[in-house]
């Protein structure tokens, strides 16, 4: 018996172009208009995040796709170098939370100093 997707679950292509690629380029965009080299704290964590969601759509779409091999391999190596990615970008956010806690006022929100 072979697996059908439900409808509400994308195919590989979906998940890795348009989710993937459309949808990265797209935050890329709107956060360079916005903020340039200046992006807050918590702007990264939520790309972080979707970027997580994203890596976990490929896998397991990849998990499910039947077509042939070499394109399964590739989106996992996709999401291999996503999770590399992330986990990069976390390290970062950290050393910066770190740092900005060292110069904390206490008449603000500590939340606001700490990721705007």
């Amino acid at each position: 018996m072979s697996y059908q997707a439900r409808p509400s679950e994308p195919s590989l292509a979906t998940a890795y172009w348009l989710h993937g690629v459309v949808g990265n380029a797209a935050i890329s965009i709107v956060v360079s208009r916005l903020w340039g080299d200046r992006v807050p704290l918590g702007v990264l964590i939520f790309w972080g995040a979707y970027n997580v969601w994203n890596m976990l759509l490929i896998w397991d779409t990849s998990s499910r796709y039947t077509g042939r091999a070499i394109w399964r391999g590739l989106a996992r190596a996709v999401a291999i170098i996503t999770a590399a990615m992330v986990l990069l970008v976390a390290i970062n956010i950290f050393a910066e939370i770190a740092h900005r806690a060292k110069d904390l006022q206490p008449d603000k929100s500590v939340i606001g100093q700490l990721l705007g």
